[in-house]
C-alpha cells in the first residue's frame, strides 16, 4: 500500500504584520486615486476640493471651473468613478484595521506616565545608590596620568639618554 503526500500549501496564519502589510498596501492605493483626483481637478482651476470629505460628493456637484463653468460631464463622470474607488478603499481599511485590533487583543490600560515608572524604579532599587549600580553595569575606566608625572624621573632618563644631562632644570614647578 503506498501513501500519497498532499503537495497543497499549507494556509499560514494572519499575524498583526500581515494586517499592517494589507492597511498599508490599501492606504498607498487610496493616497493614488486622491491624488489622481487633485491633478485631474487642478488642470481645471480647481485647487481646494478634497476628495477625503464627508460631503465629497455634493461639492463635486458645486464644482465649477477657474473661468466660472460647470465640469464637463465626462470628467465629472470620471471623477466619481474615482470616488467610488477611494469609498471602497476606506471600507477595506476599516475592516482591515478591526479585524487587525481583534486579532492584536483586547486594549491595554494606558501606559502609566513617567513619573509613576520613576517612582516604581525607586521602589525597585529598594536603597541601592545610583554608583553603586552603574559600577556593576559598565567597566571601569583607567584614568589619564596626572599632568606634571611624564616631567619625572621617566623625563629625566630620557633626556640623559639622548646625551643632555642638563635637562633636570625643566622640572621646576
Amino acid at each position: 500500500m503506498s501513501v500519497r503526500w498532499s503537495c497543497r500549501p499549507r494556509r499560514k496564519r494572519k499575524t498583526v504584520g500581515g494586517y499592517a502589510a494589507s492597511a498599508a498596501i490599501l492606504l498607498q492605493e487610496r493616497i493614488r486615486h486622491t491624488n489622481r483626483i487633485k491633478g485631474l481637478l487642478a488642470g481645471q482651476g480647481i485647487t481646494d476640493f478634497n476628495p477625503l470629505h464627508k460631503d465629497r460628493r455634493q461639492l463635486l456637484d458645486a464644482a465649477r471651473t477657474g473661468d466660472g463653468r460647470p465640469l464637463p460631464l465626462q470628467l465629472k463622470a470620471e471623477i466619481l468613478r474615482e470616488i467610488e474607488l477611494i469609498e471602497l478603499l476606506l471600507r477595506q481599511i476599516a475592516d482591515v484595521e478591526a479585524a487587525r485590533e481583534v486579532l492584536a487583543g483586547p486594549k491595554t490600560a494606558k501606559a502609566p506616565s513617567p513619573v509613576v515608572l520613576l517612582e516604581q524604579l525607586k521602589r525597585h532599587r529598594s536603597g541601592r545608590s545610583l554608583q553603586s549600580f552603574t559600577s556593576k553595569a559598565s567597566p571601569k575606566l583607567r584614568q589619564p596620568p596626572p599632568v606634571g608625572s611624564l616631567c619625572g624621573a621617566r623625563a629625566n632618563t630620557m633626556a640623559e639618554r639622548h646625551g643632555r644631562p642638563g635637562a633636570r632644570h625643566l622640572q621646576s614647578g
